[in-house]
């Protein structure tokens, strides 16, 4: 009997908090418009997202997402005389990119009775961080050395939307 009422005070008490407060995960896929980014792939990584609503019933949930795309890289090697009158060296290059979001808004709910399945509208504002790093190697003939670079560049700017 006891384990019985523990069971149904915690299942009642989940579902109280429940009411109050989101937590989820997702995948999130961002797709640039070509015309404008022709030479951006398609970014895929994961995500997780917090909600809190201040007071039960009322229609409105405060919300932090974050997402966290995957490195796009694309490698490349091409033959390349980097002198006059010496023979062609192997250059190799590889560019990669990283897109991060951090999102902050309201969840409007939609509708004003519980269910299972209710529509919403987030408008949100936050930062997006692109992160670039790109480098080269090859063997100069003059020194007979592997010469090389790496690059990293950060960008962090506001972005605004609606989910």
């Amino acid at each position: 009997m006891k384990t019985l009422l523990v069971l149904l005070t915690l299942i009642i008490s989940l579902k109280s908090i429940s009411q109050k407060s989101q937590f989820a995960f997702y995948l999130p896929i961002d797709v640039p418009v070509k015309t404008v980014m022709p030479n951006m792939n398609t970014a895929v990584g994961f995500g997780f997202s917090f909600g809190y609503r201040p007071v039960f019933g009322f229609p409105m949930i405060a919300e932090f997402k974050s997402s966290f795309g995957t490195f796009a890289s694309e490698y490349q090697s091409a033959q390349v005389q980097l002198y006059d009158y010496n023979p062609t060296t192997n250059v190799h290059s590889e560019f990669k990119s990283r897109f991060n979001k951090y999102l902050i808004g309201t969840k409007w709910l939609i509708g004003y009775d519980i269910k299972t399945i209710r529509a919403f509208v987030t408008p949100q504002i936050g930062l997006a961080n692109f992160r670039t790093i790109s480098s080269y190697n090859f063997n100069d003939p003059n020194s007979q050395n592997q010469t090389g670079r790496k690059l990293a560049q950060r960008n962090l700017n506001p972005i605004y939307g609606l989910d």
